[in-house]
């Protein structure tokens, strides 16, 4: 999650785009969580980016799995990826059935636009050295190599060729944000989200 705001002024689109409007309706949410989690100082503690990495976990598993099939762009294997990464980072192992649940296209490409769109961060929390150097980074090294790969712009890019309805968009990308809030208000060292995973 950490500072796309900055990296994705450079790749801005004319006013009607509709990442412009995403990016608009959750700049004061956004901001918000990124100083709370990792400010311009860096993490404060490892506990702090374990709280980042576990509000990571819970997006993912809560919504981005049902988003990446929602969305039927064979994303899925993609966001299982992300998952197990996250998981190797926090030191747990994914057990249990998926979460399941059912929202519309267009409100997966509002939560795709967050979760995606995370991987800008991810390039500039590595790039600006804000991690002790034995803190574990599996999630952050995926992320930029998604971005460096171009995954980002793309999924951009097909986000503005959608014919989409912007308010259930917008929708979407708030409801993600809103786990990475509710995450942030729970210890990051509690028992994970619900049954879908253990701790080893």
């Amino acid at each position: 999650m950490n500072s796309w705001n900055d990296c994705e002024a450079i790749q801005d689109k004319p006013a009607q785009s509709l990442r412009l409007q995403l990016r608009k309706a959750t700049r004061a949410v956004h901001t918000a969580l990124e100083e709370s989690w990792a400010p311009r100082t860096g993490f404060s503690s490892r506990e702090a980016y374990r709280a980042f990495l576990f509000g990571n976990l819970r997006a993912h598993c809560e919504i981005g799995l049902i988003a990446a099939r929602s969305r039927n762009d064979a994303s899925e294997t993609l966001e299982r990826a992300r998952i197990a990464a996250l998981c190797d980072d926090l030191g747990i192992a994914r057990r249990g059935p998926d979460v399941t649940g059912n929202i519309t296209a267009d409100y997966a490409w509002g939560v795709g636009y967050v979760l995606n769109g995370s991987a800008l961060g991810a390039s500039w929390i590595l790039k600006t050295g804000r991690l002790q150097a034995n803190w574990p980074r599996s999630y952050l090294t995926m992320g930029r190599a998604y971005a460096q790969a171009g995954g980002v712009r793309e999924y951009f890019d097909r986000l503005d060729a959608q014919d989409l309805d912007a308010g259930e968009v917008i929708a979407g990308a708030h409801a993600a944000f809103a786990i990475f809030a509710a995450a942030e208000r729970e210890n990051a060292n509690d028992c994970p989200p619900s049954a879908f995973l253990e701790t080893v």
